[in-house]
């Protein structure tokens, strides 16, 4: 449909041709229309490719409507695709008229992105600000001994009944350490907790120190 338009003119490239990037150099494109659904990791390694080979060439993105904002894996591969350079998306569902005007802008150095597609982008923003504030507040925040080993004990599946008979602890004593390591990590629940205790590799280390038994 675009190839009726004369403003346009198109080169297909055709993935499972071995030498379908070198074409992407050869033909000196200004667009390049990348499927957002292609398999593996391929959209992102393919506007990793064009910013860093062809960097005058504009990235836009197709995507699936129902997959895109289902904040699925479509929305990961989308905000990776971004960060990597591409220049907007269009959902398939689009009408040619607005795949055109999106190809227009990003050629006029403007971004483009389907209305719809805002909504989901604001509240990954959002997501990622919240994210980056808290760990900011707790980047330099460390748990004691006994937080430590109760945390790797909930890691194990514990319930609190069970780690206050491992640790020769009264239940309201672990119960007041639960607590105590929500508040201190600002987390929603002990889950979230445990979850940051592997990311800031406080459970490795009482692994390589044997330290979850019983003690003070």
């Amino acid at each position: 449909m675009l190839s009726e338009d004369e403003r346009f003119q198109l080169t297909d490239l055709d993935h499972s041709d071995p030498d379908y990037l070198k074409s992407i150099q050869e033909e000196g494109l200004g667009v390049v229309l990348i499927d957002l659904n292609l398999p593996e990791r391929l959209a992102l390694e393919l506007t990793q490719y064009v910013r860093e080979r062809v960097p005058a060439a504009k990235v836009i993105l197709l995507a699936q409507a129902q997959a895109l904002l289902s904040r699925g894996p479509a929305e990961d591969r989308l905000v990776e695709c971004l960060a990597a350079g591409a220049h907007g998306c269009v959902l398939e569902e689009s009408s040619l008229q607005e795949l055109q005007s999106a190809i227009q802008k990003v050629v006029a150095g403007e971004r483009y992105y389907s209305s719809e597609i805002i909504p989901s982008m604001c509240h990954r923003l959002v997501e990622s600000a919240r994210a980056s504030s808290w760990r900011e507040r707790v980047k330099s925040v460390e748990l004691t001994p006994r937080e430590l080993q109760v945390v790797s004990l909930v890691a194990d599946g514990l319930s609190n009944k069970q780690i206050a008979k491992r640790l020769s602890l009264s239940l309201y004593t672990v119960k007041n350490h639960v607590h105590n390591l929500v508040e201190k990590l600002q987390v929603e629940n002990r889950f979230k907790a445990v979850e940051y205790a592997r990311q800031r590799g406080w459970l490795e280390r009482l692994k390589v120190t044997g330290s979850t038994g019983t003690g003070s």
